[in-house]
């Protein structure tokens, strides 16, 4: 059968869709390039042990990736809004600001650079 799978970038998203064993062999490496410092192989043979052995994807550790690690360096971003049902209750639309402070999430205006929202 076919199996779908989506890999997000910071600039858009991508949907793939390919027989059952190659969309494995896809996202095992994906998952080795994006997760290298785990060990060569190492997060594809988790993912695809993890699925025989409990039919679920293990968390793979992220913060050996250096663009997890990098809060203090680079701790703000450029977001884009999905349009949602929550986002139209908010009156979020278009491009902001994210900022990751330590403790919280801040959400900014890029014009104004004011606070909109924060989330601990």
């Amino acid at each position: 059968g076919t199996a779908v799978f989506r890999l997000e970038t910071s600039d858009r998203s991508y949907l793939f869709a390919a027989e059952k064993q190659e969309s494995e062999e896809w996202v095992a490496k994906l998952c080795e390039i994006a997760f290298s410092g785990n060990g060569p192989g190492d997060a594809g043979v988790a993912a695809r042990r993890g699925r025989e052995d409990t039919g679920e994807v293990p968390a793979l550790e992220m913060a050996v990736n250096s663009i997890y690690c990098s809060r203090d360096e680079v701790n703000a971003f450029w977001v884009t809004v999905q349009r949602t049902e929550a986002a139209e209750r908010c009156e979020l639309r278009g491009t902001y600001v994210l900022k990751a402070e330590r403790d919280s999430l801040v959400l900014k205006d890029p014009r104004t650079n004011e606070v909109l929202y924060v989330w601990p």
